[in-house]
């Protein structure tokens, strides 16, 4: 019975799961999770891109690979994971949802489900590392649920799902103290964390390795089986799921979004560092630690009871992974405090590592994660449990204020209201009932103004939104990892049932309708309406 009362049992999680949803409803509330709040109306945000490639493969017939579509790169088509629009998710709703139904929003209802994992992770991993605290419990729960990095994540979904890190920490503790792997557990992970995002399966996978090194598990057939099983399912799946895959983008190998040295202590509200860090990585690292576990961190650090535990030697393998991680999040150009201190250069040989993850400060996620639990589980072990409540109390409490300017931003941006791009009435207005295709000039990735120039120059994510909303197949899409034929432009026209199409060229990109009309080898009956930002043409 106690077993059930302490943090670790039943009570510990029923009151996770509590809070974590009392968190959730305060901070995005109903009108969100729902999909019907202001902030689902903004055209040109990230989310459409998620939003519109779900919509599309609902709307699309089956096709093999399971979760090919062609309602977006049309006429070759894409894969729902490439328009990162979390293929597992996508998929259990085209099992459950008509094809007919109109447009959804299901992106609501996977934020809570974030929000609630994020916060029985922090009871998981409690209970892995056997601590009978309640306010080691609650602080790990607030850690976890304003988390910087995880905050930043609303303005890409897809990339909100840390807790698929948390839970291979979890695991990975675990293995460590049973002295063994695991095996069902990783391989619903990893194979998880594959059809949630590549991101957060290369550093799931990565844990996973530290794992088979470090639980000490003996060599036996049960310990090969546990290795292999996570990629023999995922193997498997893939020639379901995925194979064979499109023409993917060359980029290059280079690294992009580089961290700062100093982001893990920079961005505190009770201290603030004297430096000047550029948009570049204010805007897009949220890697702050927040000042209670820095304190933590160097308490642990500077400890003499901390000399007398040898904890890198007893876990090398993820130190090592964590140290790699690190590293990497620094990217070829290092930077302090917004200077560039030093350049990297790495081989060629890590071209197709470099070109796949591109977002190098992403990395250093798992890396805070694990300061928090670390720091945190020391001090639970160097102090007596009165004095360890009372101080993590005021830890708390700091933690709280230091770090509720990103928490302000998360709720300023669940609500925000962003100006269209595109007039959709307008296209209403143009575009017949009969139009069935749309052809977007340039395509993704074709001209250095089609893709990704800031807002609101991005007129690739509210057409796609707009196709979705109306079922229109889209000859292009904002679609990751996927490459276009940039110079079929006219013989694309031609090719094309032009009584059921529709044809839109970007004002960024064509300057006049004379560019326009060159592209037609068919002029008769051709009408071309110029609205604020694009010309629309059909017969």
């Amino acid at each position: 019975m106690l077993r059930k009362c302490d943090p670790t049992g039943y009570l510990g999680f029923y009151s996770t799961l509590i809070f974590s949803l009392i968190y959730l409803f305060y901070t995005l509330g109903w009108s969100f999770i729902s999909g019907h709040s202001i902030y689902w109306a903004a055209q040109n945000p990230e989310f459409n891109q998620h939003l519109s490639g779900v919509n599309l493969y609902i709307a699309s017939s089956w096709q093999f690979p399971l979760l090919a579509f062609d309602m977006l790169h049309y006429p070759s088509g894409t894969r729902v994971t490439f328009t990162d629009s979390i293929p597992i998710y996508a998929f259990l709703l085209k099992i459950f949802l008509p094809r007919n139904i109109e447009f959804i929003n299901p992106l609501g209802y996977w934020v809570a489900l974030n929000f609630i994992c994020q916060g029985i992770a922090a009871w998981w991993i409690t209970k892995e590392l056997r601590v009978k605290s309640w306010m080691f419990l609650a602080f790990l729960m607030i850690a976890f649920l304003t988390y910087p990095a995880w905050m930043d994540r609303l303005r890409q979904i897809a990339l909100m799902s840390h807790w698929l890190i948390l839970f291979a920490i979890a695991l990975y503790i675990r293995g460590c103290r049973q002295q063994l792997i695991p095996r069902w557990g990783w391989t619903a992970l990893i194979a998880s964390a594959f059809y949630i995002h590549i991101y957060l399966f290369a550093m799931v996978v990565s844990i996973f390795v530290a794992a088979i090194f470090d639980a000490k598990q003996c060599v036996t057939r049960r310990y090969f089986i546990s290795i292999l099983l996570p990629f023999l399912v995922l193997a498997i799946s893939l020639f379901l799921f995925l194979l064979p895959l499109p023409p993917a983008v060359h980029v290059g190998g280079h690294l992009g979004y580089p961290m700062d040295l100093l982001a893990p202590f920079y961005g505190g509200n009770l201290i603030e560092l004297q430096a000047s860090i550029p948009p570049l990585f204010t805007d897009i690292n949220y890697n702050y630690l927040g000042l209670s576990v820095i304190i933590m961190l160097l308490w642990v650090v500077f400890s003499h009871r901390f000399k007398k535990v040898d904890t890198i030697s007893n876990h090398p393998a993820l130190f090592i992974i964590l140290m790699g991680f690190f590293i990497y999040s620094l990217s070829d150009k290092i930077y302090f405090g917004g200077q560039l201190v030093a350049v990297a250069s790495h081989s060629k040989f890590l071209d197709p590592i470099t070109t796949q993850f591109r977002a190098a400060e992403r990395f250093f996620w798992p890396v805070g994660y694990v300061i928090v639990v670390f720091s945190l589980y020391k001090l639970y072990k160097q102090l007596k449990p009165r004095n360890f409540t009372i101080i993590i109390a005021l830890l708390l409490i700091i933690q709280c204020i230091d770090i509720s300017h990103y928490y302000e931003k998360l709720r300023l941006n669940s609500s925000r209201q962003v100006n269209p791009v595109l007039d959709y009435a307008a296209l209403d207005n143009v575009l017949d009932k009969q139009i069935k295709y749309v052809y977007l000039y340039p395509k993704f990735l074709c001209n250095k103004n089609s893709g990704r120039l800031p807002y609101p120059g991005l007129i690739i994510i509210p057409l796609m939104r707009y196709a979705a909303e109306h079922q229109l197949t889209l000859n292009t899409g904002y679609i990751a990892r996927q490459g276009s034929n940039c110079d079929n432009t006219a013989e694309e026209i031609a090719q094309s049932n032009s009584t059921e199409s529709a044809y839109i060229f970007s004002k960024f990109d064509y300057k006049n309708l004379n560019q326009v009309f060159e592209l037609f080898q068919e002029k008769a009956n051709l009408v071309c309406e110029n609205l604020e930002t694009v010309y629309v043409c059909h017969f």
